[in-house]
């Protein structure tokens, strides 16, 4: 029988949880194209490039103190930490959208306390020091308003995390509302009207139109501002072509992972286990008459077959089953056997043949390796005379004179990403840098340096209209075919909400039954689901999508369908 008591830590998780699903419904469709500002966001909770760029920072910086050496950002994908940190805030706007919903913050009061509460921010005597604020913040790429927005944000998040483990009562009315919330269903049909269902062909712009459009949307127009800078730069690339490496290293390193170049044969197996040998050579008989199959047997036992799935192993690792599983074929199911976990039936899944890499074949990437891991070395025994230099007031130009330091030039923005420029470390530092400051060594993670100077400033400027006059056009002919696509919706959603049919208006219905929340629609705009979740019954809806107009009417609102298994697991204390 489940407890009668409600409890928080498991109620709200299930509310937290149907809010992040939700919420990230749509998130694959985030474009990723322009200037890119987010790369996601939860509601109108934006994953800012900066923030997760800071997040896989740090991130790559625990693990690099874990392991003892610098990770490049191409072995932090190819491990899939990118897609852990992104996973990360996702989960975290997700809290901070339904903590904005619940209407929780804090006040400036307490906003005040934690911020003057920062040792970083404090001068020597402990004080609270606002150039100290201003410098670390600068440093961090943060202005006072997105830091001290981050910190309102931090200190809701942790309001509603605190609430999903306190285990506070929740009674009986709140969960069955919030599981109505949840299960609530809707009926609906959509259409999509786009520019080859307007009446007319969207005739181009005169001169005039043109002039008076680009002038009044010149901030689409306009450069940004850019700062001219001079770099140099040492990094392991550029030292690896000279580096010298033994033999003897290459087989020394090729020894220590030799497991990782040469792979036994192995299985993939999934593994049933039973009470005793006779109900397993029992299973086992009915298998081999097709009375039953393999994943019947599973499913009647309550399992998925993820949980039999061993993975793959070595014919050691299977133990008394090892000869019998490495002679079987493939699919086929062999025992019972003796296990861990008792008498068992073994399927293979896949045959993974043995892999042998020969020192020969793994001596390039090996010696690739080592000789970034010298190169890494080679500059760390430079740091101290480039420091020396520019602290003798050596300019970029002696330094790349004396040194092995490369001197190049940039015209940096805040959406420049090549090169240098896609490090964080330079974006800091150039974001930062004026006129009156003096070149200093900066570190990169992967074991390169750098330092930059500030030449010029150049201010924002309208590009002329000559140079973006196609860009123009077709922004106006965007504009001006929505404008026409909501008229023609206006009229279409009229004629809807009376008798006329989707069909008797040459629409192409989509019609959608037993939708729930958390349902994602393929090829639907990612608003179209909370809409309808909005509106009465009967009653039409318009929304802009990229470059059409969506048309929506709501048939019907239709309860939860009641669950008895997923229900008591929702209100389970």
């Amino acid at each position: 029988m489940a407890a009668r008591g409600k409890s928080i830590s498991k109620g709200f998780v299930w509310v937290i949880l149907a809010l992040l699903i939700v919420g990230l419904a749509g998130f694959g469709a985030t474009n990723l194209s322009g200037n890119i500002r987010s790369v996601g966001a939860v509601g109108d909770k934006q994953i800012e490039v900066q923030r997760y760029v800071r997040a896989l920072q740090e991130e790559l910086r625990r693990i690099q103190q874990q392991v003892g050496q610098p990770i490049s950002f191409q072995q932090a994908e190819a491990f899939g930490i990118d897609q852990q940190v992104l996973q990360q805030l996702l989960v975290a706007r997700a809290i901070d959208h339904e903590a904005s919903s619940l209407g929780l913050s804090i006040g400036d009061e307490n906003l005040r306390k934690q911020v003057v509460g920062v040792s970083a921010f404090q001068s020597i005597d402990g004080s609270f020091s606002r150039d100290n604020y201003r410098f670390a913040l600068e440093n961090a790429g943060l202005s006072e308003a997105e830091f001290e927005s981050n910190l309102r944000e931090e200190t809701a998040r942790s309001l509603v995390e605190a609430a999903v483990v306190s285990g506070l009562t929740m009674p009986d009315t709140y969960a069955n509302q919030l599981l109505n919330y949840i299960g609530e269903r809707r009926n609906f049909t959509w259409a999509r009207i786009d520019a080859t269902d307007l009446d007319a062909a969207i005739v181009a712009p005169s001169e005039t139109v043109l002039e008076a459009f680009y002038t009044d949307n010149l901030e689409l127009y306009t450069t940004p501002e850019i700062k001219q800078i001079s770099y140099v730069q040492l990094t392991p690339t550029q030292l690896v072509d000279g580096v010298e490496v033994s033999d003897a290293a290459i087989a020394e390193l090729y020894k220590a992972r030799e497991s990782d170049f040469n792979k036994p044969e192995r299985r993939l197996v999934d593994r049933l286990a039973f009470t005793d040998a006779t109900e397993a050579a029992q299973a086992k008989a009915q298998i081999e008459v097709d009375a039953i199959t393999f994943d019947r047997l599973v499913e009647d036992r309550g399992l998925a077959l993820t949980d039999v799935d061993m993975g793959d192993l070595d014919k050691d690792a299977l133990g008394a089953a090892g000869a019998a599983v490495f002679a079987a074929e493939l699919d086929q199911v062999v025992g019972p056997f003796d296990s861990a976990i008792g008498p068992a039936l073994f399927r293979v899944n896949g045959i993974l043949k043995a892999q042998a890499t020969s020192l020969e074949a793994a001596s390039g990437p090996l010696r690739n390796e080592l000789a970034l891991d010298l190169a890494r070395g080679e500059i760390d025994e430079q740091v101290t005379n480039i420091d020396d230099l520019l602290a003798a007031g050596a300019t970029l130009e002696e330094l790349a004179g004396e040194t092995d330091m490369e001197l190049q030039t940039i015209d940096w923005h805040s959406d420049v990403s090549q090169g240098l420029a896609a490090y964080q470390e330079f974006k800091v530092a150039a974001a930062s840098v004026t006129e009156d400051s003096f070149p200093e060594l900066i570190a990169l993670p992967d074991g390169g340096i750098f330092a930059l100077r500030l030449n010029a400033i150049v201010p924002p400027a309208p590009k002329p209209l000559d140079t973006v006059r196609e860009a123009v056009i077709a922004q106006w002919t965007k504009n001006e075919t929505m404008v026409h696509l909501r008229r023609k919706g206006e009229a279409l959603s009229a004629n809807l909400s009376t008798d006329a049919s989707f069909e008797s208006l040459d629409l192409r219905a989509q019609i959608e039954t037993e939708r729930t929340r958390s349902d994602y629609i393929e090829g639907a705009p990612n608003a179209l689901v909370t809409q309808v979740f909005d509106a009465e019954p009967g009653t039409m809806t318009m929304l802009d999508d990229t470059d059409s107009v969506v048309l929506v009417r709501l048939d019907a609102v239709l309860p939860r369908k009641a669950d008895a298994d997923l229900d008591g697991q929702m209100r389970e204390a």
